[in-house]
């Protein structure tokens, strides 16, 4: 029955593509000419998706346009310049989102700020983040003191591992997400609590989702039917409301009960949160009729999601260059040494004494592009890129990957080099000798990544402390970590097992 309802879609599809589907806009950028259906898809198989857009521009020009199954027009941006045009300088004409259904499913509509439509709405909520996060980033000592305590959890797991071969992937990934768990919600977990394993499961069914091409967003109502990608989609929300709304309802309960609400002090990023949007309600009565209970759930859901995968990714990318090169390990320890000596761990003030470091990090961000296709983007009306017209609604991406492997932006850019982030002085400079310009980790403009700061910290803490104590070496007869990566929700390396040894 399901495959008779599929085939019956596909013709009509088939049909609506040929006799009823809108003609062309003219002056778009070029690209291959798509198949009815399934779009430019043929030419994206084969190898990662982003490799496969380089690939392409290389024949159409920085800037091509490519259909996706279904029709949908997609533009893909591949320099700089034509970025930095669509995120900074016409950025409130690209600052739209496109809807999608998996997202609309899991958003409540559409009310977080990360799948959510360029509105004042949106904008309204971006303002609360950020004066939640100048909240809880005024006592940045509280903000280090938790990123510490789970990485140093961590570090005494990987201690038990010392001699044997491990993968790193299980106590990287249990770290990250009880940091965030900590920030987010004020809560620190055990592997085995029923809570935090819903938490992992919800992670995982996350991952799933957004993994690659979902017939859910072609195919919304298979939702009804009794397939996988159906009850992934139902328990994924099932799993983190039960968390999110217990938390939340938690959190308002202390406001509240509280005769003052400007005395509450502040222990997360939820309360921090609430207490912005109870001082914004101050100042304008009619904010709660803008945004309502589902928007403020949203929001916290956004700050949790936001950061996970990419900091995973970044850490396991960074241990995978580690073994790979040593001789930058070594460089790396031996800075750590002389600055931090073996009396105490690294801490948050150390950031600016350790630029050897602090540009190692840098680069694996640049040379591993852990997000190498952009969050889609939307033209919020009639615009143009490049000299081409771009029509209202049209889904932009920027090829973030291709930026920063650009031959004209960097010297040897598939070389791990993290002295090209040292200035001639040698402090570390995301400038550096080749240009701020090009360097676009978080992205920019409208929609740069709302948790920059607090990655950036957390990024600084973790690998300080991880090469503090240990040396990374090659598990015996196994080969050196793969660098070419595998596309999923963010570009990871492909699992490896490598030796850990205590540095005391």
């Amino acid at each position: 029955m399901i495959l008779e309802a599929v085939i019956s879609i596909f013709l009509l599809s088939l049909g609506w593509w040929f006799f009823l589907a809108p003609a062309t806009p003219k002056n778009l950028p070029p690209g291959p000419r798509p198949y009815p259906v399934i779009g430019n898809l043929t030419q994206l198989v084969g190898k990662s998706i982003h490799l496969a857009v380089t690939d392409l521009a290389k024949e159409y020009g920085k800037i091509l346009t490519l259909y996706l199954p279904g029709g949908q027009r997609c533009i893909l941006i591949n320099s700089v310049d034509l970025a930095r045009e669509a995120l900074l300088i016409k950025k409130d004409d690209f600052a739209g989102r496109p809807r999608t259904f998996i997202g609309d499913f899991l958003t409540r509509e559409a009310k977080d700020i990360f799948f959510a439509d360029f509105s004042k709405t949106m904008i309204l909520q971006r303002k609360l983040v950020h004066s939640a996060l100048r909240m809880y980033g005024s006592g940045l000592k509280q903000l280090e003191v938790r990123i510490c305590d789970e990485a140093g959890r961590m570090l005494d797991r990987l201690s038990a591992h010392q001699g044997n071969a491990i993968d790193p992937k299980d106590d990287i990934s249990l770290m990250v997400l009880n940091v965030i768990c900590a920030v987010t919600y004020g809560e620190s977990y055990a592997l085995d609590d029923d809570e935090f394993q819903r938490i992992i499961k919800y992670n995982d069914h996350f991952i799933r989702l957004f993994k690659g091409f979902n017939i859910l967003e072609m195919l919304p109502w298979l939702r009804f039917f009794p397939i996988e990608e159906s009850r992934i989609l139902r328990e994924a929300k099932e799993l983190r409301d039960a968390v999110l709304d217990t938390k939340y309802h938690e959190h308002k309960k202390k406001f509240e009960e509280s005769a003052n609400k400007k005395d509450i002090k502040i222990q997360d990023l939820t309360d921090a949160l609430l207490k912005a949007f109870y001082e914004a309600q101050e100042e304008d009565g009619k904010i709660s009729q803008v945004l309502t209970e589902d928007h403020l759930v949203m929001i916290i859901n956004d700050v949790f999601n936001a950061g996970i995968q990419s900091t995973i990714a970044t850490l396991l990318w960074l241990l995978a260059y580690m073994v790979n090169y040593p001789d930058i390990q070594s460089r790396v320890h031996a800075e750590l040494d002389d600055v931090i000596g073996r009396d105490r761990k690294p801490r948050l003030e150390d950031r600016g004494r350790l630029p050897y470091l602090e540009s190692t990090v840098a680069e694996v961000l640049r040379i591993a592009t852990t997000t190498p296709l952009s969050i889609p983007h939307k033209s919020t009306r009639k615009s143009s890129l490049g000299g081409y017209d771009i029509p209202k609604d049209t889904m932009m991406m920027t090829n973030l990957w291709a930026i920063h492997h650009d031959p004209k932006e960097w010297e040897d850019p598939d070389v791990f080099k993290p002295e090209r982030f040292l200035d001639v002085e040698g402090n570390f400079s995301v400038s550096g000798p080749n240009g701020y310009r090009s360097y676009l980790p978080f992205s920019a403009g409208r929609r740069v990544c709302l948790g920059e700061s607090l990655a950036k910290i957390e990024l600084f803490l973790v690998t300080s402390r991880l090469l503090h104590q240990f040396k990374f070496e090659p598990a015996p007869e196994t080969q050196l970590p793969e660098l070419s990566g595998i596309v999923g929700v963010v570009l990871v390396p492909e699992s490896y097992k490598i030796c850990i040894k205590n540095r005391h």
